[in-house]
């Protein structure tokens, strides 16, 4: 189990685990859909060091919090016609429609601005409420798929370099990983960003194919080919939160 410790900043105390691995090379902080803190270390970083990161660090941590703690008390779906969900950016209003007959596995489709979701008019709520999301999570991956792999196709042209494929994951913290052994691994949920952040997303990951940390010359090499990346990585933290399905 790890270990919990805490600092105070200004009449906030934020509690905070850290995960020591031989992998990092640089301290990496994580604020969790259930707005705990996570730090992610080299093996051997003092705990002292890690507290002055935190520190550092905490005024970016109370405002994902909060952000989390205001998108929580909005988010909770109900799956029914007129609610709102996000695709590149816009938002695109859901349309159920209720049928005599419908497929056992409903599909998800995008007809004239609306995301249209076909279900059996016999079916109970909890049912149609489980087919409906499913059928949007399903969407969704497909339309993830297209724009990420698009993407990946631009940026690692224009990086020169070369990866041995990409996967799409259901990811609780990260927008994507890898880049190790060529592989990269995205969280299909990026797809319902603006198309500026998707690409941020894929870009910041082929640079990784390349350095495998948050060292000076990765910043660079992403700056190369998006120079403001800053900017869009600060979008990302505040619009993260409210990027999701359920």
């Amino acid at each position: 189990m790890n270990q919990t410790y805490r600092i105070d900043f200004g009449g906030t105390r934020i509690a905070y685990s850290i995960q020591r691995t031989s992998r990092r090379k640089t301290i990496a902080i994580t604020v969790c859909p259930d707005k705990s803190v996570t730090v992610a270390v080299p093996k051997g970083t003092r705990q002292t060091i890690v507290a002055k990161k935190v520190h550092q660090k905490a005024e970016w941590i109370v405002r994902q919090q909060e952000r989390l703690r205001r998108n929580g008390r909005q988010s909770t779906k109900t799956f029914a016609s007129g609610e709102s969900f996000r695709y590149l950016g816009r938002q695109y209003q859901l349309k159920i429609e209720l049928q005599s007959t419908a497929p056992p596995i409903p599909r998800a489709s995008m007809f004239r601005g609306r995301l249209v979701v076909p279900v059996a008019r016999r079916w109970g709520a909890e049912r149609r409420r489980t087919a409906i999301r499913d059928a949007l999570v399903d969407w969704y991956r497909e339309h993830a798929d297209v724009q990420i792999r698009s993407a990946v196709d631009r940026f690692a042209s224009r990086l020169g370099v070369t990866l041995t494929g990409v996967e799409l994951r259901e990811m609780k913290t990260r927008w994507g990983s890898g880049g190790t052994n060529g592989r990269l691994r995205f969280n299909w949920r990026i797809v319902m960003a603006p198309k500026r952040l998707l690409e941020y997303v894929v870009a910041h990951e082929l640079c990784h194919i390349r350095y495998h940390d948050h060292s000076r010359e990765f910043w660079r090499l992403l700056g190369r080919v998006m120079p403001d990346y800053e900017q869009r990585r600060q979008e990302l933290e505040q619009l993260g939160p409210a990027l999701n399905v359920y």
